[in-house]
């Protein structure tokens, strides 16, 4: 009973200083989460020697390192944060076509029906594998995102923490890449710049010309007549919609990415509800990983002093 109430109070305790930190200490919270989450999982396929959990894990290491890198040098080209953003849109959605495929194949299992998939005796292990998988470079995604964001934010003079050094964007300029937006209809080359000058008073939609658009693999799939929409937030700072998507769900900000005025995402992204309970799922297994195992040391460590013995343990009692 005792060890029950310990880590009860343990568990209460732990949460309220997490959401205490991380409403005061953000930067602090993101960093040692994601070095958490980093670590722990590949020392544990280390001592357990699951060599394919170290290949996945190096071969995800390398290529968003290298992501990074592209967001951290001091002069940024215009298309990088996009290229960035798409980068990551681009994996988030394959860890949650992941996530989908495993819990799928689980429920398959349940449901006794492994004869329907063809993968009798095999359905349980491949869904949880698969589920792991998504969950797990999920939460890594949205963390490594958080951060290269605030990066590019502050390599681009974007920073919420230096308001006063804060770049100056004309009116016809996403606020996150700094690309040129027009009216829509004025993408023809003897129009930009007149539809450029007339729209600095206007709150009409904006639309990107063809020529302005970001080369990158991740849109190569992509009609290059169509020119991507924009989005105008509450505060009527204007962005692609790729750039302010990749910054409120894929990079986590609940901020405009100019003025730092908070923004609701379901009314931004009403049709999106489905990637935020995605996001709150990803928040969770980051408290599972990274603080669970934290305070069950915490309590097995304090547990013998409280109990005045050696013998309590949360394994044991």
């Amino acid at each position: 009973l005792l060890v029950l109430v310990l880590f009860v109070v343990a568990l209460v305790g732990f949460q309220a200083f997490l959401v205490n930190c991380r409403k005061r200490h953000d930067a602090l919270y993101i960093g040692v989460s994601l070095a958490g989450l980093w670590v722990i999982p590949a020392f544990g396929a280390t001592w357990l020697m699951w060599p394919w959990t170290l290949l996945v894990w190096s071969a995800f290491t390398l290529v968003v390192g290298h992501v990074m890198f592209l967001a951290t040098r001091k002069e940024l080209a215009q298309t990088t944060p996009r290229t960035v953003y798409a980068f990551f849109s681009a994996v988030t959605r394959s860890c949650f076509a992941l996530g989908v495929a495993g819990y799928a194949l689980m429920i398959v299992d349940f449901l006794h029906m492994e004869e329907l998939v063809g993968l009798r005796g095999y359905v349980a292990p491949l869904g949880g594998t698969l589920l792991c998988y998504g969950l797990y470079l999920g939460v890594l995604t949205r963390d490594c995102a958080s951060l290269t964001s605030e990066l590019m934010a502050s390599r681009m003079g974007f920073s919420a923490r230096d308001e006063e050094s804060r770049r100056e964007l004309a009116p016809t300029a996403c606020c996150v890449c700094g690309g040129e937006l027009v009216v829509a209809g004025a993408a023809r080359a003897g129009d930009d710049h007149a539809a450029a000058s007339s729209s600095h008073d206007e709150l009409a939609p904006l639309i990107e010309p063809a020529s302005a658009r970001i080369e990158n693999p991740f849109e190569g799939c992509l009609d290059a007549a169509q020119p991507e929409p924009i989005v105008t937030l509450e505060c009527g700072h204007r962005y692609h919609e790729q750039c302010i998507r990749g910054w409120t769900l894929i990079g986590k900000k609940d901020t405009c990415a100019y003025c730092c005025e908070r923004v609701e995402l379901k009314q931004v992204f009403p049709w999106e509800r489905h990637s935020l309970l995605w996001l709150q799922l990803l928040d969770a297994i980051r408290y599972l990983i990274v603080w669970n195992p934290i305070i069950i040391v915490f309590v097995d460590s304090v547990l013998p002093l409280v109990a005045g013995r050696g013998g309590g343990s949360i394994g044991g009692y």
